[in-house]
């Protein structure tokens, strides 16, 4: 006769395994679910509201747009909203996974600048919902269009910023050079622009945390945990 004992028990260390492992699978599906927000709230909403983040828009025609598609717009800025909270809590979590490497250093300081940049993003589109009149005419000279100004700038340059120093973090572990390398020279080259005084569109900027996300989908990430 052949006795069965109790089903056999994953060890602590298969079971501690078993979470990283989810944990690494969620935080690349917050960045990626956030990337693709942004990106659908610009590309999905041009036909109806123009290219306003694509393009500089005749002051003339915000106005007119805004007033017959108000509800497209005020959607557009919820949906740069989730998708900027999103990649900022991906970005939380991808420190918590760093806590254990070399790169913890640069991640923290990561996440300090996302906040920032979160922040400053969601001042924006409160601005743009609430007052987007007055925050895109410039010849309004109201002091919500100044203050969003300013907000756009540390905006994406606290983006940038995070974004980079995540970079610099995955090349100080054990994760493809061409990670970090990627993240950190397209951050770099948004940056320049930034200094040029050129305005760009925020799916250029999180368009690298798509890049991140899918990085950490993969059997490597999953398997080695980058470090």
């Amino acid at each position: 006769m052949i006795i069965l004992g109790p089903p056999s028990q994953l060890s602590p260390i298969e079971v501690a395994r078993q979470a990283g492992r989810q944990f690494i699978r969620t935080t690349g599906k917050y960045l990626i679910a956030g990337s693709l927000c942004c990106w659908l709230s610009i590309l999905a909403l041009v036909p109806v509201l123009g290219d306003f983040y694509l393009a500089v828009v005749p002051p003339s025609q915000y106005a007119a747009t805004i007033v017959d598609h108000y509800l497209a717009w005020i959607l557009q800025q919820i949906l740069l909203g989730a998708g900027v909270l999103l990649v900022t809590l991906g970005v939380a979590r991808l420190a918590r996974w760093f806590l254990p490497t070399r790169g913890r250093i640069f991640t923290n300081l990561g996440v300090i600048a996302g906040l920032v940049a979160a922040i400053s993003w969601v001042i924006i589109f409160c601005m743009l919902i609430f007052f987007p009149i007055e925050s895109l005419m410039p010849d309004t000279n109201h002091w919500l269009l100044q203050l969003q100004s300013y907000c756009w700038f540390c905006a994406t340059l606290f983006s940038l910023l995070s974004i980079l120093l995540i970079g610099i973090a995955f090349l100080r572990v054990n994760a493809p050079v061409a990670v970090g390398a990627s993240t950190i020279l397209l951050s770099l080259v948004l940056l320049v622009i930034l200094n040029l005084g050129v305005i760009f569109s925020p799916i250029f900027i999180y368009t690298i945390p798509l890049i991140i996300g899918a990085y950490l989908l993969t059997p490597r990430a999953i398997r080695d945990k980058a470090y």
